[in-house]
């Protein structure tokens, strides 16, 4: 695709209010739409070693959310452990992890500048994250 263009991958399966959302994503808001399961496929086929696994891509749409390490835990059914693992190989695969040393302090706040990098790469959308925030209303009522 040229740079700039906006395109959407979107299962026929897809409800009526995922369709209603992608085609706004896309035209309105010129947005890339690529499903969870198109995006999985993609990167398997295209053999991508910086892809992200699904667990490292919901582990980004949390941070994106705001989410603490306990509660993405929480969330996830994860240790914290394994939600620190996760966040630091999605800080590596966005290359945005900067090791500190002794003399010197973090540039970054690695988690919003992963978000930040995310939405430049266009991983993360404004459709995604409205879907996700709906998802954990869900969750937090369920609690």
């Amino acid at each position: 695709m040229p740079p700039g263009a906006a395109y959407g991958y979107v299962l026929k399966s897809a409800s009526d209010d995922r369709l209603k959302l992608a085609l706004r994503s896309i035209f309105i808001e010129s947005q890339c739409v690529i499903d969870r399961e198109v995006r999985g496929l993609q990167q398997k086929s295209l053999g991508h070693a910086n892809g992200f696994t699904d667990s490292e891509y919901e582990i980004l749409i949390d941070i994106a959310l705001g989410l603490t390490d306990r509660a993405i835990a929480k969330r996830r059914n994860l240790s914290l452990r394994s939600v620190q693992n996760r966040l630091q190989q999605l800080y590596e695969k966005l290359d945005v992890y900067q090791p500190m040393t002794d003399s010197e302090e973090s540039r970054f706040n690695l988690r919003a500048r992963a978000v930040t990098v995310a939405f430049l790469r266009k991983l993360l959308n404004y459709s995604a994250l409205e879907r996700a925030e709906a998802e954990l209303a869900e969750w937090l009522a369920g609690r």
